[in-house]
């Protein structure tokens, strides 16, 4: 879409900050009025909007992207996005290693990657979490479940929409949790969530079909970390 307005400036709402595009407030995909409770995030919008130059992008607006998800998503089903998000627990990709058997470099490398954000989320709370190398699901403490499901009840459309997305990019609600409480760094979270395609590649080197969609993935990692970092 070509650029049809002159400037983005936020204003004060009732329920937060609105991003307005010269004299008209900017709507969501949905039709819903573009609100944010968070005026940093209102203002990173506006820097987004300003940024164009000439056709709109949203692929280059990642933030705005997440705002809109909050509005039009997250925040109509609050309640089934926090559901699924404790149900992913059950069957956490943190939980599976390699058997250091029949799959030696693999078990290092995830003991290297891994077992850092397993000893912090253990220590910060209290709990021992029991790991498989099967695919049959082990029993987790009672306790993990408790702070996930406090944690996600008390976090706001906005936090559960980052939360959502960090669990699919990390296909792990334990290093997603991990992350949110500043348990592991970012770059410990895209090493363990991607432990085993960094250790194939290490060991066989990049594709070149592949190189486009590792970029892309770590572009997705680092909106996330930039959306979070607004948190």
């Amino acid at each position: 879409m070509k650029k049809f307005y002159q400037t983005a400036h936020i204003q004060a709402a009732p329920t937060g900050f609105a991003l307005w595009l010269d004299q008209r407030p900017l709507k969501t995909p949905g039709k819903r009025d573009f609100i944010t409770a968070r005026e940093n995030i209102a203002l990173a919008c506006a820097a987004e909007w300003n940024g164009v130059v000439d056709r709109i992008d949203p692929r280059a607006m990642p933030i705005t992207g997440f705002v809109n998800a909050a509005i039009d998503r997250v925040s109509q089903t609050p309640v089934i996005f926090r559901e699924k998000i404790v149900e992913k627990l059950r069957f956490d990709c943190f939980l599976y290693r390699a058997d250091p058997l029949t799959h030696t470099e693999l078990a290092l490398a995830q003991a290297e990657r891994m077992n850092p954000a397993q000893k912090a989320i253990e220590k910060n709370f209290n709990l021992k979490l029991q790991l498989v190398t099967d695919l049959a699901p082990a029993p987790q403490d009672e306790n993990l479940a408790r702070h996930l499901q406090n944690y996600v009840t008390n976090s706001d459309a906005e936090k559960l929409t980052l939360f959502s997305r960090f669990t699919d990019l990390t296909d792990s609600v334990i290093l997603t949790f991990c992350r949110f409480e500043n348990l592991i760094g970012a770059e410990e979270l895209y090493q363990a969530a991607n432990c085993e395609q960094e250790t194939q590649f290490k060991k066989w080197g990049v594709p070149e079909e592949a190189r486009p969609a590792l970029e892309n993935l770590r572009n997705d990692f680092a909106n996330a970390e930039k959306f979070l970092q607004l948190l």
